[in-house]
């Protein structure tokens, strides 16, 4: 079965509200679009949908998908019977130590957690 994954990040500077809100959004929107432009079912929409999240600071000012936005989208995702949820940068999946945590950096999320959190919280 083919897929459709969104990235459910960097939507605005205006977008500073909670993040797994936004990407339930992204969702929905694109589920609408694949049962009324492929002719999906609701249940074949839903499974085919992929959601990508860029865990903790995002790229964007004001942007920072949080762990509880992690839990949330996990719990949304397992009521409609999404396909995936997956993060952009895996090893972003830890604290950072020494790094400015007020805008995205490669090597950590700039959220306060233990490593693998992020992965625990959205795969359930």
């Amino acid at each position: 079965m083919s897929a459709v994954n969104i990235m459910a990040m960097n939507y605005s500077s205006s977008h500073d509200g909670d993040m797994s809100d936004y990407a339930q959004q992204a969702a929905e929107a694109t589920h609408d679009q694949l049962t009324d432009v492929l002719g999906l079912s609701d249940t074949a929409a839903w499974r085919a949908l992929h959601i990508t999240v860029m865990i903790g600071v995002n790229n964007v000012g004001g942007e920072t998908f949080a762990l509880a936005d992690a839990a949330s989208l996990r719990t949304f995702a397992g009521r409609k019977g999404i396909g995936a949820l997956s993060q952009w940068v895996t090893f972003r999946d830890q604290e950072c130590t020494d790094e400015d945590t007020s805008k995205a950096v490669d090597t950590c999320s700039g959220v306060a957690q233990e490593a693998g959190a992020f992965a625990r919280a959205l795969g359930g």
